[in-house]
């Protein structure tokens, strides 16, 4: 191979992680392998670096859920492997760790162990998530993300109206294609580095003819147009953005360089940053990155791994060149081993595709198979084949040579594993294709000979049969008088009438699906898509004609799918049919290759899989059978978007009306360059899937790029000698039905797992409301029981009079205002100063509802006092002020594991564990007494979940000892606007007796526990009841500053402090685990 560079070999054992670094990983040589081996080697040898402090980006969540449990599965390989003093044979990185640091093992084993502890703090995630994180910690809160058509409806709206508002003026606006304008604006929304062009050597409007004045003139506001157009909807959207919109603000906050504080405090917070999949990033993200690791830095570093060659997502927006241009040959390491396919395999493509480019300056590099992998696996014939199918020019023809290939594979081929010949069964064969249509012809032709085959990623299931029978049933429950609605959803699988004849269906049968989807509807408004799912599948006429017939299995999985879909799209939240229609609406115009409505295999019986190339990507199949004409990209759909020397472009002669050939052939051989890129590096994805064996079809349509994308290709084998299609006989007989029975259901289900918080055991208690073990976390805003209306008097005139010149600001009293004040707290950065400026900001983002609209001054002088009041107790001098953003853990939800049913425990067994541990002179003593009272036998199974306000790290904390501070933030106003002396009303009495009556003290102690066991977890050599310092709830109506009262035991006005006896939290935590207290 000649391709001019020098590839130096990634050593995964040895290789430094220098800032800048990139890794081309191509097709099967362990790209992700590789990602987790040099982070999780990195955490073993570097007593300075811990998970926390490592950022891992990819392209999907999926992506990044898998990449998630490689890491961890890699250093809890590599711990055990350092543990037992023995290398695996094929874990160069532990090799060389035992024969290197012989000495450090105990240390490497350490460093693991404590990030496997600390693994929930890693930064594993998409761009995007790590985006809204970025924008979180400065203070800008997105209200929804990634709603790309109400983009795509504000960039219409705006052309529109700029359009409107020059006819008006008289300018000549029929010049304008207002369709094409959108596109052109849409794509200068989507990436800020792309800029409006126009050729300069020629005239839109008339060839051959220099512009005149007058047309520059026009062409002079039609670009002032463009750019109102584009900050318009920029503003439109700041609160509502666009996954690109996201993107672009996160990266406006780490270039801003007023902002340097909150710059060093992100950069401060990682070490390392690895992105994945980089061949799908574009520069915007690049710039992005490198502002958070400055290429200059030597003592942090950015890694970068992808492979060029597999950049088949440029219709999403992504810009190869950007990764390509990036590597700098010095810090640019290769992987060449391939540890996917068979040594045959490799050599073959190796031969074929030597000298092939995958675009400019991707050229194919040649790979080597692992040892592993040294012979091949089938036989007979050749592993790889180039089959000539004729002059075949219409996609939908390829149906036949493909069965033909697939049948004589399943009746002739054999695969050699462990040593042995088998038959290739059909889930062996994967069939690769770039459309849908393709696909289902596939499909249909393997069916109608019997080969049982199914379909993933071939198209959007939004798009298939269920999703329209859905939307008829959800376009029903937005109208339930419809008689046309309703006929519609008569005819669905859900109900199964025929509406040939209009006497198909009586009127008496039309009421009853109407009042059964009325049912449904009630079920959707108050349970959410995920309940009228559940109502729809325990209906068992609905499922009998839903699974009826030969589709049944497709149509459930559609069902289960779409379901799925859209309770993601709603939050999980109770919604209306209209809102779920307008989700559907904007699913419907979702990529189909998109993983979220990408539609999924309907089975994983013994089946031939049919996938698009892209759904195929990261995949591998032990068969595989390509097959597509390979044609040259046709006229490019949209507005051109392309490289004009260095600098991307968009050609904005795309929004004019019938601009002249001559004005587009520049940008248009552009992108038709750029596509045939794409073409060849989605061929070069598809013919790297294999392991084991081969096929590719080859048409003789003059059209197809095939041949000219594979330099030497071998000699092709014909496609009649491939044996004719018959009826496919399985080798593998099916089980007898007749040997099986269903399963005896027991008598009585008892449900021995539920899920329950503070609130939902209040709500039992109260009876105010049925349990509902399905509750979301509460948000530390409970405020149960009412103001106290005999608070205790203050008997001391002097000190009476003393508190009559604290005054409180008048402020509603409500739970939404309480909503908004810890909305509020959780976005102030407490290390600003003046802090009350911070206060402000917060107030001013945060506090825009109707009721606290005209109180954002008295607001800012009651959150800035109440952030500046010493705790006092335990506590001392600290304030919430004290604590830096990095020392303060803002609404830590969680989830507290509980024995099951079976072990009967109850929240009065809380009262008991307390009253065993408290002192007698202990304030809680009381209330401990209170909670073994019979009206909290209330059990608690399964999981308690909840949302802590702050968890703060105070001062004397260390690595492995943190001092931890529980902490709420409470609202309730126990005060009236008449009192002469208001803050009477919060003395450490009255607020004691306000958190025994609201059992705001049970919440904390839920709370404490849940620390409890997070300690244990991840600090298993700490003391963990020594972490937790103690329980801080402030009032902050009550709480006036550093000038704040105290009684005479020193304790705070306005606050709330307690620390709990040794053994309590603990105590707790074996209560909740099944260890009940004595009676």
């Amino acid at each position: 191979m000649s391709t001019g560079q020098i590839n130096i070999e990634l050593d995964l054992a040895s290789q430094p992680l220098i800032n800048g670094m990139v890794a081309e990983a191509s097709a099967g040589t362990g790209k992700t392998y590789s990602v987790a081996a040099m982070l999780v080697r990195e955490l073993a040898t570097d007593e300075n670096l811990r998970i926390s402090e490592v950022l891992v980006t990819t392209f999907t969540r999926t992506a990044a859920a898998e990449l998630r449990d490689r890491i961890r599965g890699a250093a809890i390989s590599l711990r055990d492997q350092l543990r037992q003093n023995k290398a695996n044979d094929d874990d160069v990185v532990a090799k060389h760790l035992i024969d290197v640091y012989k000495h450090d093992i105990p240390a490497m084993i350490r460093r693991l162990d404590r990030a496997l502890v600390e693994f929930d703090s890693a930064t594993i995630s998409t761009i995007h998530s790590v985006c809204t994180k970025v924008l979180h910690l400065a203070g800008i809160t997105l209200r929804s993300v990634g709603e790309d058509d109400i983009t795509s409806q504000l960039v219409t709206e705006a052309v529109n109206d700029a359009i409107i508002s020059r006819s008006a003026v008289g300018f000549e606006v029929s010049r304008i294609d207002p369709n094409g304008m959108a596109e052109v604006v849409g794509k200068l929304l989507a990436d800020p580095f792309t800029e409006p062009w126009l050729d300069p050597m020629q005239n839109p409007f008339d060839a051959g003819e220099p512009i005149s004045i007058v047309d520059q003139k026009f062409l002079d506001e039609y670009q002032t147009m463009i750019q109102e157009c584009k900050t318009r909807v920029q503003d439109a959207t700041i609160n509502h953005p666009s996954f690109n919109d996201l993107l672009k603000r996160a990266h406006d906050v780490v270039t801003d360089q007023s902002r340097a504080a909150l710059i060093d405090d992100i950069r401060l917070r990682f070490k390392l940053a690895i992105v994945d999949e980089a061949q799908d990033t574009d520069k915007l993200q690049w710039s992005f990155f490198d502002a958070l690791f400055p290429p200059d830095q030597t003592h942090r570093a950015l890694i970068a791994v992808g492979d060029p060659k597999q950049a088949i997502y440029g219709f999403r927006g992504a810009d190869v060149r950007a990764f390509v241009v990036r590597a700098d040959p010095a810090k640019k390491r290769t992987l060449t081993t391939n540890h996917r396919s068979d040594k045959p395999v490799l050599s073959a493509l190796n031969a074929a595709l030597d000298d092939a480019q995958f675009g400019d300056g991707i050229p194919y590099i040649a790979v080597n198979a692992s040892a592993k992998n040294s012979s091949a696996r089938f036989n007979p014939g050749k592993s790889v084949e180039f089959v000539d199918i004729g002059e075949v020019t219409n996609k939908n023809r390829l149906d036949v040579p493909t069965a033909r290939v697939v049948h004589e594979l399943l009746t002739v081929g054999k695969l050699k594993t462990d040593g042995t010949n088998r038959a290739i069964e059909p889930r062996d064969i994967c069939v690769l294709v770039r459309t849908k249509a393709t696909g289902r012809a596939i499909e249909r032709k393997l069916k109608q000979y019997k080969i049982p085959a199914v379909s993933n990623g071939t198209e959007s299931v939004m798009e298939g049969a269920i999703a329209n029978h859905l939307r008829s049933l959800f376009e029903l429950m937005e109208q339930l008088t419809n008689v046309g609605r309703t006929r519609r959803v008569a005819s669905t699988p859900f109900f199964g009438f025929s509406l040939r004849h209009e006497h198909d269906i009586s009127d008496a049968d039309l009421q009853k699906i109407q009042t059964r989807v009325s049912e449904l509807r009630a079920v959707l408004q108050s349970g959410g898509v995920a309940a009228l799912s559940g109502a729809i599948s325990s209906d068992d006429q609905f499922m009998t004609r839903l699974t009826k017939g030969t589709s049944g299995e497709r149509q459930i999985t559609d069902f289960a799918h779409v379901m799925d879909v859209l309770h993601g799209a709603s939050d999980g939240k109770p919604c209306s049919p209209s809102r779920v229609l307008e989700i559907f609406m904007s699913l419907i115009e979702t990529d189909e290759t998109s993983e979220l409505v990408s539609r999924r295999v309907e089975s994983d019986v013994d089946a031939v899989q049919i996938m698009t190339i892209h759904s195929a990507k990261g995949l591998q199949f032990p068969c595989v059978v390509v097959a597509d004409l390979w044609k040259e990209p046709t006229n490019p759909r949209g507005a051109p978007v392309f490289y004009n020397q260095n600098q991307r472009v968009v050609d904005i002669a795309h929004g004019l009306n019938n601009p002249t050939v001559s004005s587009r052939e520049v940008a248009k051989a552009a992108v038709k360059l750029a596509e045939t890129g794409e073409l060849r590096r989605v061929m070069y994805v598809a013919l790297t899937r294999t392991m084991h064996h081969l096929s590719v079809l080859v048409t003789q349509d003059p059209k197809s790029l095939l041949s000219e994308m594979v330099p030497h290709m071998p000699a092709k084998k014909s496609i009649d000698k491939v044996a004719k299609l018959e009826t496919y006989k399985a080798k593998i007989a099916k089980p007898d039905a007749k040997k099986f029975g269903c399963a005896t259901a027991p008598a009585n289900i008892i449900q021995s797992y539920r899920r329950t918080s503070f609130s939902g055991i209040m709500d039992t208690r109260t009876k105010s409301q049925r349990r509902d073990y399905f509750d979301l976390p509460s948000h530390g805003n409970d405020e149960f029981g009412n103001a106290p209306e005999n608070n205790a008097s203050v008997n001391n005139t002097e000190l009476l009079d003393d508190l009559k010149k604290f005054k409180i600001p008048s402020l509603p009293a409500s739970k939404n205002v309480g909503n908004q004040i810890h909305d509020i707290l959780e976005v102030v950065d407490t290390s600003v100063r003046p802090l009350r400026d911070e206060v402000a900001r917060a107030v001013q983002q945060k506090a825009t509802s109707s009721l606290l609209r005209g109180y954002h001054q008295p607001l800012t002088t009651i959150l800035t006092r109440a952030l500046e009041t010493p705790f006092g107790g335990t506590f001392g001098d600290v304030c919430f002020a004290d604590i830096k953003p990095i020392d303060r853990l803002a609404e830590m939800d969680f989830e507290m594991t509980v024995a099951l049913s079976s072990a009967n425990i109850l929240t009065s067994g809380i009262g008991r564990v307390l009253l065993s541990l408290l002192s007698p002179t202990d304030a809680l003593r009381d209330y401990a007494t209170l909670l073994t009272d019979s009206s909290f036998d209330i059990q608690v199974a399964g999981l308690i979940n909840g949302s802590l306000d702050a968890l703060l790290r105070l001062p004397g904390s260390t690595p492995t000892q943190p001092l931890l501070a529980i902490t709420d933030y409470k609202s309730n106003k126990l005060h009236r606007d008449t009192d002469a002396s208001p803050i009477a009303k919060y003395s450490p009495v009255n607020v004691q007796a306000k958190m025994q009556e609201a059992h705001y003290i049970l919440q904390a102690l839920i709370y404490g526990t849940s620390i409890y066991r997070m300690l244990r977890w991840r600090l298993p050599e700490a003391n963990h009841d020594a972490c937790i310092k103690g329980i801080a709830y402030g009032f902050i109506r009550g709480m006036v500053g550093p000038d704040t009262p105290t009684d005479e035991n020193g304790h705070r006005y306005g606050v709330f402090t307690w620390q709990a006896p040794p053994g309590l939290w603990r105590a707790l935590s074996d209560l909740f685990a099944g260890k009940k207290p004595a009676q």
